[in-house]
């Protein structure tokens, strides 16, 4: 008797699957910083600005021209409004070009013409000596508005009553990539009028230590204005960590401070500095606050009044993992789905999208997995099976593409009838000519199916597979990686279909003969084998003398 390693898996052939070839090690799940890593030499600028030289460039080309007007495009977790109080105090206004005594106007309500332009006896705020910072919303909520504006900016000022008035206020307007794309939109001469824009960087490269050791400085000045508190250099760490998470890739780091100053807020008043220990439990109650629907979801899938096997093996059914979205806190759960095969014309049926609850990208990732199927198998006719493919227990809208991967393989178990270990999940999208994918929501998805598998005990067995691609966005929480480091969980990394379909049903792949034919041992020799069976010529490739020994029973 002897033991095969939960490396290797043997098919009823006895050939062995080298699942080693695929592994990925601890090492590469989350964003490794080196020990001599430290805080750099803090300095007097504000950390709003840090990673920013683009804002800062358009910044001092505003200043430098009193003619020049700015949009200034923020994102979610960095107002552009914070940004430009922290211009402001780095390039105090008395260094405008239109003037020294430049003063600056913030607009709190809905823009009017009377409070641009003014009358014959009072003239607005476009005739003063003055910054007019204008948010975006007051536009779009009134866009006749805009006009004035534009016509006072063309001509550079306007007539009122019996006096011309000269254009002295230069204008920033604050909103988002999105509202410039669509102030151009509205008018074609927009970019010409507001000749520099400045979009704010979301991320922080990090390609040496000195880079590393820049971020966790401006994190802890962040920590010190939002909670009173600095950050010991393990939490600072931690920090980079959560950072690096939030944007999904191990080289960059997130620049959406308020993203992070919500951690800080929740720490409770100190003279300390804010350890690893602290970071942790700071983060354990944050998502505490979001994750009723998570735990409520966890629950019945452990209940099972949601059906997902963790163990054993079924032909047609495979573990896809999804990321639900709710209330800004997102989350991975495994989704069973389920392939059946007929006789028929060569439909795969999509059943989420004939039933109104698959989105158009599902859709389309449908297509190309037929497309992947006819490739190999129908390149010469068509096709003799139906195929309806199923989210199982899915009662709202599904989209996105990452679930390719999966109903493909569920589609070749099918057809083939070879059993898919249902200890693996797996994520991925697929092209047509069955390259792997990369997908998003990678750290939520794996860490879904890890908690449903931990719940119901780790076998040592269980594990993820997902895209090569995806390896660089991995930030896996402590408890994976540990998990991952004792043999107790696996993750594989593949790059084509034919990799995922050898780990998840044991069978060897081969690659064809001239004639397009696979070794009758292999998986796609059983699909070949059974497309045949469907239209009664599976004995098509077979010589006379196998086929009279098939036809009698004779060995």
């Amino acid at each position: 008797m002897w033991y095969i390693s939960p490396l290797f898996t043997q098919s009823e052939n006895g050939q062995l699957v080298n699942r080693q070839t695929y592994r990925l090690h601890e090492s590469l799940l989350q964003l490794q910083i080196p020990s001599t890593t430290s805080f750099a030499e803090p300095k007097t600028q504000s950390p709003l600005l840090f990673g920013q030289p683009r804002v800062i460039e358009a910044w001092q080309g505003l200043l430098s021209n009193g003619h020049n007007h700015l949009f200034l495009a923020g994102m979610p977790g960095l107002s552009p409004m914070a940004v430009v109080r922290a211009l402001l105090s780095e390039f105090p206004q008395a260094h405008f070009g239109v003037d020294r005594d430049t003063s600056v106007y913030f607009m709190d309500r809905i823009i009017s013409r009377i409070a641009l332009i003014g009358d014959e006896n009072q003239p607005g705020l476009l005739f003063q000596k003055s910054l007019l910072i204008i948010p975006v919303e007051y536009i779009l909520e009134r866009p006749a508005a805009y006009w004035p504006l534009k016509q006072v900016l063309e001509c550079g000022g306007a007539q009122l009553g019996d006096n011309w008035h000269e254009l002295k206020s230069q204008v920033v307007i604050l909103g988002s990539a999105g509202d410039y794309d669509n102030l151009n939109g509205f008018d074609a001469g927009f970019s010409d009028r507001f000749s520099l824009y400045a979009e704010c960087q979301p991320e922080w490269d990090i390609e040496d230590n000195t880079q590393i050791d820049s971020w966790l400085t401006a994190v802890n000045q962040v920590c010190q204005l939002t909670c009173g508190r600095s950050l010991s250099i393990d939490a600072a760490k931690m920090m980079a960590q959560y950072a690096s998470r939030l944007v999904e890739h191990q080289h960059k780091l997130s620049l959406c401070w308020e993203e992070l100053a919500k951690l800080f807020r929740l720490a409770s008043p100190s003279d300390a500095p804010l350890t690893r220990q602290e970071i942790l439990e700071l983060q354990l109650r944050q998502q505490n606050m979001h994750n009723a629907l998570e735990k409520s979801s966890h629950e019945a899938i452990l209940e099972q009044t949601v059906l997902v096997q963790t163990e054993g093996e079924a032909v047609g059914q495979i573990n896809g993992l999804t990321v639900v979205d709710y209330c800004g806190h997102s989350y991975g759960e495994p989704a069973r789905i389920t392939t059946t095969v007929h006789y028929g014309d060569g439909e795969v049926a999509d059943v989420e999208r004939k039933s109104e609850l698959g989105g158009n990208i599902h859709a389309k990732g449908m297509m190309i997995l037929s497309a992947c199927l006819y490739r190999l198998f129908g390149r010469d006719a068509p096709l003799h099976l139906n195929a309806n493919i199923v989210f199982e227990q899915s009662y709202q809208t599904i989209d996105g593409d990452s679930a390719s991967l999966a109903e493909y393989c569920g589609l070749i178990s099918a057809i083939a009838d070879a059993p898919i270990s249902q200890e693996l999940a797996m994520t991925g999208a697929v092209d047509q000519f069955g390259n792997v994918q990369a997908i998003g929501g990678i750290n939520q998805k794996i860490e879904g199916f890890f908690r449903v598998c931990a719940s119901r005990g780790l076998t040592g067995k269980q594990g993820v597979i997902l895209p090569k691609a995806n390896v660089r966005q991995l930030n896996l929480t402590q408890e994976v990686v540990d998990a991952v480091a004792n043999g107790r969980f696996h993750l594989y990394q593949v790059t084509k279909v034919e990799h995922a379909l050898e780990l998840a049903t044991s069978i060897p792949m081969a690659d064809a003969d001239e004639d397009n034919q696979y070794p009758k041992d292999s998986l796609y020799g059983l699909v070949q084998r059974r497309l045949l069976q469907l239209i009664g010529d599976d004995d098509m490739s077979l010589t006379l003398w196998q086929r009279v020994k098939h036809r009698f029973g004779l060995s």
